[in-house]
């Protein structure tokens, strides 16, 4: 059976193709030009494209004439030499061409040109210029005399002629079938759009149904435009828009700011298939987005990512991607305050996760509440992802910090040694959240299940020891790991990443809450070494049997850390050690008194940071120069050691 449709369609054809025959052969403008009417100098140029494969386009000259009509040069390119194309001037636009207005001279396919002086409509209507470049209309190329149903360019003309702006965004498929290309919106002088899909995939002989729908693609919405069929022979359509479906005036400006999506169809027949679909106007992603991961908090093994990405109206597409999900379950997905250490209660309710591809799209324009929250917000939020086995079910099978939670990739590790025979050690990493603030994780080796660790920040070295400035979460002692999230010292004080690396103090961890003396320790901060040392000998004098080093390590504070380690001392002495002025030769006066030599290990440790006379700074860079030498006492101060230090070293 005749689809009434296409038969209207093929007569209008019939008809069209017959009254072209008729007025071609009606020309009331001279295609001779009169050389004696010159020109003013006014003009316009319109451009003209290709239509297929033709490979010709080029532009259309209006040229004002002294006598007030008008000089009409087609110029082309891509024409054949010997060739004959015929040129009309129509009605309507170019997407859509109405009846023939001006016949114009045939352009030689030799130099793809066609001149023709024009002062009267195909009717006998004059028409000057300056009505002419005002005129609603387009110009059709044809291929010949003889095939004047086939066009190889075209272009629109006075108001309906472009303005020169446009823009274009993608189309993406939904099927198999690979059907994609774009959607361009382009303005034209009188404000209106003209619409042009271009799409590959299409098939020969299937037309395929399209409109731009209400919101976007992930909200859906009812049609508010119709477009114009896309060719599947051709993958193009195109479609003048001056109004929407209901008759509201649309300009161009409103199309660009529309909230709205494009909807590519199957057939006519098969309108709930959507094979291909693109946001457009205010919908249309800026380019700017943001990547969170997603991290498996059972042994489900859910993880993936959240895409949080930026509309141009400031709205914020969030998809998630999920590996690990399964058929039949949907995950209740939502953003939550605070980091994922902290907890806090849901701000954002985000579509479920479909467990058969693992994936969601929610359109954010607003929290829970009906508070407006824009990309910009969304992006420096405090707050975190959590995804639910199943909607109901509020057990936390994955989750991920966003926006100011995330991390800056600025981490600093520090190393914490064990202070007692239960041999507990491990390390402590700070890593700076985009809000400033630091997650610390405390990883330690030689804990017990059943114990938890109290740990802090104390003042200063761990050698000086100090007050607790900052409380830790305890230490788990069955997986041996802390996490705590840090904005501020014990006391209220704020206190960030920056300030942590570089804070003056130590990291203590007790064997459990109500247990004060130390498993393990480590300086952090300032108190950190820098991996610059110095070795000076301390030489036996007096035939004391006693000899060693003393090793000088830089902190990152710029000070240092003095280690005394002595061979041949006796158990339960306890030997003084010091700094003396001048050379070993020379003698001199104490300026820097050391902690004492425990004589059953020979060694001591002392923090290097002030002189004894004046208490003034003495830098690591100043112990290396310093004019002194070292002496290691007896239990009765006689000297057993010495050495020369800093200038006056070999």
């Amino acid at each position: 059976m005749n689809n009434p449709i296409r038969l209207f369609r093929r007569v209008s054809c019939v008809i069209f193709f017959i009254s072209l025959i008729q007025i071609s052969a009606c020309n009331n403008n001279d295609p001779e030009i009169d050389k004696e009417i010159g020109l003013t100098g006014n003009n316009e140029v319109y451009v003209l494209t290709d239509i297929g494969d033709s490979g010709i386009s080029g532009t259309i000259t209006f040229a004002e004439r002294e006598d007030n009509s008008t000089l009409i040069t087609i110029t082309l390119s891509g024409t054949s030499t010997g060739a004959s194309y015929p040129a009309h001037i129509h009605s309507g636009y170019a997407a859509d061409p109405g009846s023939i207005l001006i016949v114009l001279t045939n352009v030689s396919g030799t130099t793809g040109k066609s001149e023709t002086a024009v002062a009267l409509l195909a009717d006998g209507t004059v028409i000057t210029y300056s009505e002419l470049i005002l005129f609603n209309g387009n110009l059709n190329v044809h291929k010949s005399d003889s095939e004047l149903g086939v066009l190889v360019a075209k272009g629109d003309i006075g108001a309906y002629a472009l303005s020169g702006i446009e823009t274009s965004v993608p189309v993406i498929s939904l099927t198999s079938e690979s059907i994609q290309g774009d959607i361009r919106f382009a303005e034209r002088i009188n404000g209106e759009t003209l619409i042009t899909i271009t799409l590959s995939g299409t098939s020969d002989g299937m037309d395929h149904p399209a409109h731009i729908h209400a919101n976007s693609i992930s909200e859906n919405g009812s049609i508010l435009i119709s477009l114009n069929n896309v060719d599947g022979a051709t993958g193009l359509s195109e479609t003048n828009v001056a109004q929407m479906d209901n008759g509201t005036p649309v300009t161009y400006d409103d199309i660009i700011d529309l909230n709205g999506h494009l909807k590519i169809h199957q057939s006519e027949t098969n309108f709930s298939t959507i094979v291909a679909t693109g946001d457009v106007g205010q919908n249309v992603l800026t380019g700017r987005s943001e990547e969170y991961m997603i991290s498996a908090n059972t042994t489900d093994n859910i993880s993936g990512v959240a895409v949080f990405s930026e509309r141009i109206s400031g709205v914020t597409l969030i998809t998630m991607t999920l590996q690990g999900t399964s058929e039949g379950i949907n995950h209740a997905t939502h953003i939550h305050l605070n980091t994922v250490l902290e907890g806090g209660p849901i701000d954002i309710s985000l579509n479920n996760v479909n467990g058969v591809t693992g994936e969601s799209i929610t359109n954010v324009r607003e929290k829970d509440n009906g508070t407006p929250i824009t990309y910009e917000d969304l992006v420096a939020f405090n707050g975190h992802i959590v995804v639910h086995p199943g909607t109901g079910q509020f057990t936390i099978i994955a989750k991920g910090d966003i926006g100011q939670n995330t991390f800056t990739g600025e981490s600093k590790l520090y190393t914490l040694t064990p202070s007692l025979a239960d041999n507990i050690g491990g390390t402590a990493l700070f890593e700076e959240r985009n809000n400033g603030s630091t997650l610390v994780t405390l990883i330690m080796e030689g804990t017990t299940s059943g114990n938890n660790h109290a740990t802090h920040i104390h003042k200063n070295t761990s050698l000086e020891g100090g007050s607790i400035v900052v409380s830790f979460n305890n230490i788990n002692g069955e997986t041996g790991i802390s996490k705590t999230n840090i904005r501020t010292l014990d006391d209220g004080t704020p206190v960030s990443y920056a300030d942590l690396i570089n804070f003056d103090g130590h990291i203590v961890v007790h064997p459990s809450p109500l247990q004060f003396t130390i498993v393990a320790r480590g300086d952090i901060g300032q108190n950190v070494l820098t991996g610059e040392t110095k070795v000076y000998n301390l030489d036996e004098v007096n035939s004391s049997g006693v000899s060693g080093i003393i090793t000088f390590a830089e902190r990152e504070s710029g000070f240092s850390i003095a280690t005394i380690q002595m061979s041949g001392t006796k158990s339960g002495d306890s030997l003084p050690a010091h700094i003396h002025e001048n050379s070993v030769a020379e003698g001199g006066s104490i300026l820097l008194t050391f902690n004492e030599v425990n004589g059953e290990t020979g060694q001591r440790i002392t923090n290097v940071e002030q002189m004894d006379n004046d208490g003034g700074e003495i830098t690591y860079a100043d112990i290396l120069d310093i004019d002194g030498h070292v002496i290691v006492h007896a239990v009765n101060f006689s000297q057993i050691a010495k050495g020369n230090i800093g200038s006056n070293s070999n």
